[in-house]
């Protein structure tokens, strides 16, 4: 599966997409800030994936820096809470049981609070590698932070296989990226475009294993609320947290280009309104 490694340079200009997201990294990597922006753009390639679009990425000009920014902190925020939960979670036990072994001058306390320390590590990474994925894609599909908290929806989607699939899949891309990355430290800028490239494919693989979840859990593709750029993809926001569809009006629809169910496949809308094309994931995926 390739497909997420060359998604950006698909499309027009490439080259002048590819280098900015390149030096917001590289911006990223000195100043921090621009870490919210760069987030924004990633969750907007996360709305294209999941409703079909993969055949052109989406460019830096099409969106407006403040929205594109608050976007982005907001899903900063919510990986932010997730991170510190796990944290605490996984440091906490062992911390105790070290420093109980250092009052005592006990080596056994102090070699169980270490065992425990490096279990609950792993643990911990492995749940907020589920976790969070999860809960960030569901916050793009709703553009609501409460969506990021459902933890009904966590459930399904967690034991789903297409969706674990994709975590797999983006573990595997973001430990060749990180070897990549060091590879070419020596460039200055080597590293921040491999970065940015290697950011871009995880978010298109965990979009794309949502939407393959979704589809299958739900029955069509998720509907996309606007993002950072007005009249986008989508305009209902879907099922709510809880599950249950939102309403979509004919002017938005018609605004938005037609149904998910038009935008994500080749095939004509049924009566009942659904999707009568194939999955735009089967069509990808090699």
């Amino acid at each position: 599966m390739i497909e997420p490694l060359r998604y950006q340079t698909e499309g027009k200009d490439w080259i002048a997409r590819i280098a900015i997201g390149g030096g917001v990294t590289f911006l990223w990597f000195v100043v921090f800030i621009p870490v919210f922006p760069l987030f924004g753009y990633l969750l907007a390639v996360m709305r294209r994936v999941m409703v079909g679009e993969t055949d052109s990425p989406p460019d830096w000009g099409e969106y407006e820096l403040a929205r594109l920014t608050i976007d982005g902190a907001k899903a900063f925020g919510l990986l932010f809470v997730y991170g510190l939960v796990v944290g605490v979670m996984t440091l906490l036990p062992p911390g105790i049981l070290l420093l109980l072994g250092a009052i005592l001058e006990s080596g056994a306390i102090s070699a169980l609070g270490s065992l425990l320390g490096s279990v609950l590590s792993l643990v911990g990474t492995v749940v907020f590698g589920v976790v969070a994925p999860i809960m960030l894609c569901n916050f793009v599909v709703h553009d609501d932070l409460n969506a990021g908290f459902d933890m009904a929806l966590l459930r399904a989607f967690a034991t789903h296989r297409a969706m674990l699939r994709a975590l797999g899949l983006a573990l595997a891309f973001a430990f060749a990226v990180s070897i990549v990355s060091g590879m070419l430290v020596f460039t200055i800028v080597g590293p921040a475009v491999a970065v940015f490239v290697g950011l871009s494919s995880v978010a298109y693989i965990w979009a794309d294993g949502f939407a393959d979840a979704y589809r299958d859990l739900y029955g069509e593709l998720p509907e996309i609320p606007d993002g950072p750029a007005a009249g986008r993809v989508g305009q209902s926001a879907g099922p709510s947290a809880s599950g249950s569809r939102g309403a979509t009006t004919g002017e938005e629809t018609a605004s938005a280009g037609g149904t998910t169910g038009d935008i994500a496949g080749d095939g004509s809308s049924g009566a009942d309104g659904t999707s009568s094309g194939p999955a735009p994931s089967d069509e990808r995926r090699d």
